[in-house]
Parts: structure tokens; sequence; C-alpha cells
């Protein structure tokens, strides 16, 4: 396991630990999540959020929006723990 840490360098250390990171201030409103197979895990880190965008060719038109808002609620709660990330805007969030 000693072994395997090393080979991971510190960015990609970082890079785990950010995507897999739930800001404090980040709070998924539940009452108005869409019901929708592709959205039933815990949309709660920057990792799970990309993965369900990534099947936005299966969601509806609101599903994509309450998803999109997730996106940009999640980003803010970064900015006010002073994390900043930068989504890419054209072609989708690719990382």
């Amino acid at each position: 396991m000693a072994q395997e840490n090393d080979s991971i360098s510190q960015s990609e250390k970082e890079w785990i630990e950010l995507v897999n990171y739930t800001p404090k201030n980040f709070i998924v409103n539940l009452k108005n999540k869409p019901i929708s197979k592709f959205l039933q895990t815990d949309l709660n880190t920057v990792w799970k959020l990309k993965t369900a965008y990534e099947k936005k060719e299966k969601l509806s038109i609101y599903e994509i929006q309450w998803l999109e808002d997730l996106v940009n609620q999640l980003a803010v709660a970064f900015f006010l723990e002073k994390k900043l990330i930068v989504l890419e805007s054209v072609g989708g969030y690719s990382g």
C-alpha cells in the first residue's frame, strides 16, 4: 500500500481529494430532485456530478437544468471555501 501511495504524484493526490470533496456549504435540495434512475446517487462531489452529467443524453431537459444548477451551487460552495475550480463551458463538464 505504501508503494502505491508513493507512485501517485502530489498533484494527482490533490486532484483525487478535490473531486471527492464535499464543501460544507453545499446542500443538495432533495425536495426538488428529479426522480430518475440516472440521478439516484448522492450528487455531492465533483466526481459524482461529472458522472451524472456524462449521461445527459438520457436525461430530460428538466433533469439537465436541475443538474446544471447543482453544478453551479457546488462551484459557489467551493468558492466560499476559497477552493476555486474551473468548469469548462464549451463541450460540457469534462474535468
